[in-house]
This record gives structure tokens, C-alpha cells and sequence, in this order.
């Protein structure tokens, strides 16, 4: 006998209070884990049967002048982008009945469905052929690596679509800056992949310098005892100090200065060895429109690093008999892992270190094939300031030097 929808939405509410019952401090580590990995399963369950009561409101619901999103707003108390998302969201899972059947299973979250909808939006025909393959990337990598496969894939199935996208997204470079009422300055902005890239690095390299000052200076007043708690400014200072130094440092150039050089690195792939690859070092996707504009017309002096993945040119075995990874072998390591190896780390790997898997003192060779990346955190055996990753936690267990 089925049962009617109060009488399931009554043991839902009821299966939601035993949830809340749940102790976590008293579960061991793998309760623990497994708990947590469930909840989000179980939320992303929900988030499919609220997807799809806003399509039976784009169906069968008498809206009167109402559209399906105005109407789930004022009802659910909800804001109008998140009704107009979700609205949106269930039109797109119509043409993707096996995403649709992985949401509902709990599988990927709303941020997957939204990632899949863009790529099944540029080519309806090969995103029928590639969902299953792109569904198995998005149950078993990270989220920033799944969508950087989208990333490929909306190159492959639309090429001209994300050249336009590319060209829009430099069009529509913008800043803004303007006091309040209490005389502080807001900015606010938004750039192109190429040139944000150049003013990311450049920001967060000053914002490294500044952090490695607090370091120094809790050290110095606390000693070994000092953790990330104790540094005397946030991230979020240091990077508006960061700021404030490149401004000042612009000024105080001389007007025929040489003007610093950027390095872009770009790395790119024969289809046949790796598959597509086109993206900057620090994993963002560009195109191949993109790539050339680096060239003769782009307006800054840019050298340009080409990383040839699998390539026969390519030489990555510098000599197995070196102490330390150094020179192009050293860059052979970063450009082919970008970020450390350790499974639930992703900092860049401009704050990792090379180190070896199999130890030089057992007889591992300095070359690629036995290099890896690994932060200050996971490097065996080294105690450093935190990474920067790490550094507005309150962690207790923060390595020192």
C-alpha cells in the first residue's frame, strides 16, 4: 500500500531528528569519517528532491502571471537567485538522465550538476556520448580537477564557444574602487584568466613575504609555542597590506624603469600521450585563443614557459646521481604534479618541496619518474611553519622550526 506524502515527509522529518542526535566527539575516526561522507551523501539526496519539486513548479503548478522562480521565492522564503538556480537546474537534468540518476543516489553534489549543465549547454550530442566518462571523473576526483575536465571537454565539444567566452571575459574586465561613508576604500573587481593569473601571483607572493614576517616575529615572542592563532595578522591583512605595497612600489619606480618581466607557464599535451591539456601552472584552463594572445599584441612583457607533456624533446632525467633536485629537474617534478601529492592536499607548488619517493639514501634516483611534491605539512620529517593554506586556522598541532 503506498503511503501518502505526509506520511513520508513525517518519517523524513523523523529520520532528519535522529540525525541530529548523533554524537560526533564520540565516534572513532573511521565512525567518524564514514558519518561524514553519509551526511553529505544524505544532503545531496535532499538537494535532488528539492531540484525536483521545482520542476513539478515549472509543470504542474496554476502560477497564475507567476514565473516558476518568483513563485519557489516568495513561497519557500527563499532568495530569487537560489529559486531561479534551482528552476534552471531541473530544466537541465531533463537531457541528462544519468546525472539526474546520480544526484538523486546522492553521489555528486549541485555544484557537479551545475559544472555538467554548461557542458551538456555547448554540445547536447557529444555530452550524450562523454556523460557516463565525465560522471566517473565527477564521483572520483577532487572538485577543482573534475572541472577542469569540463573544462576540456567544453573546448572539444565547442570551440568556438569558449573563444567567444574567452574574448567576453576580457571585454568585461573591470574595477571598481570607492570609499564609504567612514572615508575606508572598497575595490572590487573582476579579470580575465591571463591577467587575474598575473596579479594573483604577484599578490600572493608579497602576501607569502608578509606571512613569513608574522611567522618570524610570534616565533620570536612565543618561541616554539607559537601556532597560526598567535601571528599578529589575518589573510585577509595581509593581503590588503599586499596590495598597498604593490601600489607603493609602483609609485616609486622611476618612469624609465625596466619593467619586470612575467613568467606565464603553459603547459600542453599531445591528445595521444595525456589527453587535452592547455592550462597555466596553477591549474587554470585557457584556451588556445588565450595562448597566442601571450604573443606579439598582448600589452605586458611576458616570457612564456612551454611544458610539453610526454613529448619526445622533452629530457626529464638530469642524472641519477644528484643529491638534490635542482635546475629543470626540479621544474620537471612541479610542472607534472603541480601541487602536493599528499591525497587531501592542494597547495600549489609554490610551497612544496622536492623530495624523493624512494629515499636517496636507499638508492632513489633525482629524477622525475622518482620526484613528488609536498608541502611544509607533509613533508616527512620537517617541521615548518604551517602551510599557508593553514595559516587563519586555530590548529594546535601546527609544526614549527
Amino acid at each position: 500500500m503506498l503511503q501518502s506524502v505526509d506520511e513520508v515527509l513525517a518519517q523524513a522529518d523523523a529520520a532528519l531528528d535522529a540525525l541530529g542526535s548523533i554524537d560526533y566527539k564520540h565516534l572513532d575516526d573511521e565512525q567518524l569519517t564514514a558519518t561524514i561522507v553519509k551526511v553529505h551523501q544524505l544532503q545531496n539526496r535532499m538537494d535532488a528532491q528539492a531540484t525536483r519539486a521545482a520542476a513539478a513548479v515549472d509543470r504542474y503548478v496554476d502560477l497564475g502571471r507567476a514565473t516558476p522562480q518568483t513563485w519557489l521565492a516568495y513561497m519557500c522564503r527563499m532568495p530569487k537567485g537560489v529559486a531561479r538556480a534551482e528552476v534552471t537546474r531541473s530544466r537541465a537534468l531533463r537531457s541528462m538522465p544519468a546525472t539526474a540518476a546520480a544526484y538523486d543516489a546522492g553521489a555528486i553534489t549541485t555544484d557537479h550538476v551545475r559544472v555538467l549543465a554548461a557542458a551538456c549547454r555547448s554540445n547536447e550530442t557529444l555530452f550524450e556520448k562523454a556523460e557516463a566518462e565525465l560522471l566517473t571523473d565527477a564521483t572520483t576526483r577532487r572538485f577543482d580537477q573534475f572541472a577542469r575536465q569540463v573544462d576540456y571537454f567544453r573546448q572539444v565539444a565547442d570551440p568556438d564557444g569558449v573563444e567567444d567566452d574567452a574574448v567576453t571575459a576580457y571585454e568585461q574586465r573591470n574595477l571598481h574602487v570607492s570609499r564609504t561613508f567612514e572615508d575606508t576604500v572598497r575595490v572590487d573587481g573582476s579579470l580575465d584568466p591571463i591577467g587575474g593569473t598575473i596579479y594573483t601571483n604577484e599578490l600572493d607572493r608579497l602576501e607569502h613575504q608578509l606571512f613569513l614576517e608574522d611567522w618570524a616575529e610570534a616565533r620570536a615572542r612565543l618561541g616554539e609555542a607559537a601556532t597560526a592563532k598567535d601571528l599578529r595578522r589575518t589573510p585577509e591583512q595581509r593581503r590588503a597590506d599586499a596590495q598597498i605595497d604593490m601600489a607603493r612600489r609602483s609609485a616609486a619606480m622611476p618612469a624609465d624603469a625596466k619593467q619586470a618581466v612575467v613568467l606565464l607557464t603553459v603547459l600542453v599535451g599531445y591528445e595521444t600521450f595525456a589527453g587535452r591539456i592547455c592550462q597555466l601552472a596553477d591549474g587554470t584552463v585557457v584556451t588556445p585563443g588565450q595562448v597566442m594572445s601571450l604573443f606579439p599584441d598582448w600589452p605586458v612583457d611576458i616570457d612564456v614557459e612551454r611544458a610539453v607533456f610526454a613529448a619526445p624533446s622533452r629530457i626529464t632525467d638530469l642524472g641519477r646521481r644528484r643529491r638534490l633536485f635542482v635546475g629543470g629537474a626540479r621544474r620537471a617534478v612541479q610542472l607534472a604534479h603541480l601541487e602536493c601529492t599528499h591525497d587531501t592536499c592542494d597547495e600549489p607548488y609554490e610551497h612544496c618541496e622536492t623530495d624523493h619517493i624512494q629515499p636517496w639514501a636507499h638508492g632513489g634516483p633525482t629524477d622525475q619518474a622518482n620526484g613528488r611534491l609536498r608541502c611544509p605539512r607533509h613533508h616527512d620529517g620537517r617541521r615548518r611553519a604551517p602551510p599557508p593554506h593553514d595559516r587563519d586556522e586555530h590548529d594546535e598541532d601546527l609544526d614549527t622550526d
